[in-house]
């Protein structure tokens, strides 16, 4: 599946500007991991900022989800998706 769009929500299952790297409040950032190599990588303005990344442990060496929340809101500006691999993720807007 493409990256999409949905509003608040953006669905990315590869590299992608977040709102056309418009200024935007991150939310929450989720990362449906699939196995041990999945990592999804944040960028603000082409520098790598936040990575997130499926950790194997004794109870869940399967598919799950990995998410980091921001309370406040996360101001950016100029943001992508650097790299998704192994899994897909989600961006909520504020």
């Amino acid at each position: 599946m493409a990256n999409l769009d949905l509003g608040n929500i953006l669905y990315f299952d590869g590299p992608g500007a977040i709102k056309s790297s418009d200024n935007v409040y991150i939310q929450k950032i989720a990362l449906w991991a699939v196995d041990g190599t999945s990592e999804l990588s944040f960028s603000v303005d082409g520098t790598t900022t936040l990575k997130f990344a499926h950790l194997i442990n004794a109870t869940s060496q399967i598919s799950q989800w990995h998410s980091e929340s921001f309370s406040p809101p996360l101001f950016v500006s100029n943001a992508s998706i650097a790299t998704i691999t192994a899994g897909s993720g989600y961006v909520y807007l504020a």
